[in-house]
C-alpha cells in the first residue's frame, strides 16, 4: 500500500513539472505572438520573403514647410518609447556620431516577423539633426524568446540638410540576408569660404552598398 502511495505521489509530481514547462513554454510564445500580431493592421505591402524600402515608403511623407520627412501617425494605432537596453544598443550602420536614442523619441512598429526561435521587428522614428532639423529613421531589431534585445542595424535614414541623404534596403527571409544601398546626394555649390553660392546643374552623387547576413542567432553579420 505504501509502495501505491508513493507511485502515486511520484507521478502527481512529474505532472505538476510536465504543466509547470508546458506553460511557460506557451507563455512564451504568447507574449511572442501578441508582438507580432498586435501591429497586423499596420503590416507593410510586402509578398513576406521579401521586405524594401518599397514597402514602407507609404508610411512617411516629405514636410515641403520645414523641408524633413515625417512619419504618417494616422496609420499607426499605437507608439512605444525606447526602453534603456535599446537606448543603449550599438547601431550598425550608424554613420554620423551625433545620432543617439533617446527617452523622448516615439517609435511605431512597421512590421514584425519570426525565424527560428528569434522575434524581429522593423520600427520608424524620427530623431533630431544637425541644426534643429528632423531625420526619419528606419530600424530592425532582433530579440530573443524573452524579448531580450540581440542586435540592431539602421535600415534607412533620410534627411535633406546641406546634402540629401536616403537609402534603400531588401531584407529576405528566405536567404536571411540583409542589402543596404547608401546614398548622398551633393546639390549646393560653395565658394572658398563655404558659403553657397548656387545648385550644381548635374549632382554629385556618391553610393555605398552594404551587405549582411542574419545568422542562427539571431545577430546581423556584415559580409561585404
Amino acid at each position: 500500500m505504501k509502495k501505491v502511495k508513493n507511485k502515486i505521489y511520484f507521478n502527481f509530481i512529474i505532472l505538476i513539472v510536465i504543466l509547470s514547462c508546458t506553460y511557460r513554454t506557451q507563455s512564451n510564445e504568447q507574449r511572442l505572438d501578441s508582438l507580432s500580431t498586435k501591429n497586423k493592421e499596420n503590416k507593410i505591402d510586402a509578398n513576406y520573403k521579401t521586405i524594401t524600402s518599397k514597402d514602407i515608403a507609404s508610411f512617411y511623407y516629405f514636410n515641403n514647410r520645414y523641408g524633413w520627412y515625417e512619419i504618417d501617425t494616422a496609420k499607426f494605432k499605437e507608439k512605444y518609447y525606447f526602453n534603456e537596453q535599446e537606448k543603449k544598443a550599438t547601431i550598425k550602420e550608424s554613420d554620423f556620431a551625433y545620432f543617439r536614442l533617446k527617452n523622448t523619441y516615439e517609435y511605431y512598429v512597421l512590421d514584425s516577423f519570426k525565424l527560428g526561435k528569434y522575434f524581429y521587428k522593423i520600427i520608424i522614428f524620427q530623431s533630431d539633426g544637425e541644426n534643429d532639423t528632423k531625420e526619419l529613421q528606419i530600424m530592425l531589431n532582433s530579440y530573443d524568446e524573452n524579448q531580450n534585445l540581440i542586435d540592431v542595424i539602421l535600415l534607412d535614414q533620410r534627411f535633406t540638410f546641406e546634402s540629401e541623404y536616403f537609402r534603400e534596403f531588401n531584407i529576405d527571409l528566405n536567404k536571411k540576408s540583409i542589402n543596404i544601398k547608401k546614398y548622398e546626394i551633393e546639390h549646393l555649390i560653395y565658394d572658398e569660404n563655404s558659403n553657397i553660392i548656387g545648385t550644381k546643374q548635374n549632382p554629385d552623387t556618391m553610393v555605398a552598398i552594404v551587405k549582411y547576413q542574419i545568422s542562427k542567432q539571431g545577430n546581423f553579420k556584415k559580409v561585404h
